[in-house]
């Protein structure tokens, strides 16, 4: 046999690198199996998140592993309620402040309500504003233990809101103490000012017994017009008045009573006779009185019209009983 007709053997080497190939690739391939496993078993569930500060595989890409760890963001912190915060429910309320805050209340409405006067004599009297300027509007906006605080105006200058702290001396102890402290200081003010702490708003009519004297003036007036009507007629409620005074004082008198009526007669005469003296004379005295007495007391007790023309136009008829009637009106102001 010639050497051209032996076969040549496959080489060994290329059947044994082809089978080593394939168990590198089973085994390969295995290894990524068990590694894709274990990543699964350590990723969270779907849905959930890591705790904060715990570590946790990435999901690999396809074809490759990675254990590049990476941590979980942190919660947000909850946003603070506010209305929680800034509303106390009332049994988070302290009893004393609220009880104090009522009684601040209380005491501010019933001041401007009720007392403008004595909120401008504490501004003239207290806080120094000088007495030729025109307070135009004043209102109390505080009241603590120790101050009063007063926004107020002038008229020469109303746009201009100005504010003035008054102190309280003693401070108070409470603000349930502040009525007698603050009238006391009213009373103070108004009468360095001569006036009195209380506003007189009401006009009174005659009544009782007074009402006969502005009868009198009335009927000498209407005599003025036909004396006939009042000074002869019987039924004139002049001649009836003079008829009853007579009788009221006839045991005093020094004469026999069945001369009451010719005394009335010559009275009724006289009267008539000096009518107009009468009148003039009731003028005149009514005009000072007017003068003297009854502007006074209206400026004291700071009157406004129309209520002041009233009085004034009482006492121009009924004279002395409007006085004491206005008087004792005052006084039961001052003595509350």
């Amino acid at each position: 046999m010639s050497s051209n007709d032996k076969k040549t053997p496959k080489p060994k080497s290329a059947a044994s690198a082809a089978e080593k190939v394939k168990a590198d690739a089973v085994k390969a391939a295995n290894e990524v199996k068990t590694q894709v496993s274990n990543v699964a078993a350590n990723t969270p569930v779907s849905g959930t998140a890591p705790t904060t500060g715990s570590v946790s595989n990435t999901t690999p890409t396809t074809g490759s592993v990675s254990n590049t760890p990476s941590v979980s963001a942190p919660k947000p912190a909850p946003k603070p309620d506010l209305k929680a915060a800034t509303s106390a429910s009332p049994s988070e309320v302290d009893p004393a402040t609220a009880r104090d805050e009522a009684t601040k209340a209380r005491i501010l409405a019933h001041m401007n309500q009720d007392h403008k006067l004595s909120l401008k004599d504490y501004l003239y009297h207290y806080g120094g504003v000088t007495a030729t300027a025109h307070i135009a509007s004043v209102t109390l906006v505080d009241i603590t233990s120790s101050s009063l605080v007063l926004n107020y105006s002038l008229e020469s200058d109303h746009l201009n809101l100005r504010t003035l702290s008054i102190p309280i001396k003693p401070e108070l102890a409470s603000l349930s103490d502040a009525r007698e402290v603050l009238v006391n200081m009213a009373k103070t003010a108004a009468g360095a000012r001569g006036y009195s702490p209380f506003q007189i708003k009401e006009f009174k009519w005659v009544s009782g017994p007074d009402i006969l004297v502005p009868a009198a003036v009335l009927w000498t007036v209407v005599g003025l017009w036909d004396p006939n009507l009042v000074y002869k007629n019987s039924k004139s409620p002049f001649v009836i008045l003079v008829n009853l005074l007579l009788k009221a004082i006839g045991p005093l008198l020094p004469f026999d009573r069945d001369l009451i009526p010719q005394i009335a007669i010559m009275a009724m005469g006289e009267i008539k006779r000096r009518r107009k003296d009468i009148v003039k004379w009731t003028v005149i005295i009514h005009i000072l009185e007017s003068f003297f007495f009854m502007r006074p007391i209206l400026n004291k007790y700071r009157v406004q019209n129309p209520t002041k023309l009233y009085w004034y136009l009482a006492c121009m008829v009924e004279g002395f009983p409007s006085i004491k009637r206005i008087s004792k009106l005052g006084k039961s102001l001052d003595n509350q």
